[in-house]
């Protein structure tokens, strides 16, 4: 049994108070319903290319593209002459499929936001 004077966070878990926001009140229940799996689909797995891991992953981590909206990775690629400090060198061909990767899967664009 764990001791509740060495612990006081767990004493006031356990405090009998009923508006306590971790417990119930005797007279509410809770029903869970189950999801219709019919119906739900699996989030699609997005395979960063191997271009972008390269230009990026070179110098910090290449951030997955759901993790901004689109409009914040244009403004970080219209940038790349001074991208923090750094000048950030890709021919026409590599350009184009980081953008492509970051536009499609942006976060505004795949759900992630």
């Amino acid at each position: 049994m764990i001791n509740s004077r060495k612990f006081p966070l767990l004493r006031w878990l356990l405090s009998p108070f009923p508006c306590h926001p971790l417990r119930l009140p005797a007279t509410m229940t809770v029903t869970a319903t189950r999801a219709r799996t019919e119906t739900h689909q699996a989030p699609q797995q997005v395979i960063m290319p191997e271009v972008y891991r390269q230009a990026c992953g070179d110098c910090h981590m290449a951030y997955p593209a759901a993790l901004l909206p689109h409009r914040s990775w244009v403004a970080l690629l219209d940038g790349l002459d001074d991208h923090f400090g750094t000048v950030v060198a890709l021919d026409a061909q590599q350009a184009k499929d980081v953008a492509t990767y970051l536009g499609e899967c942006a976060a505004d664009r795949t759900g992630g936001n």
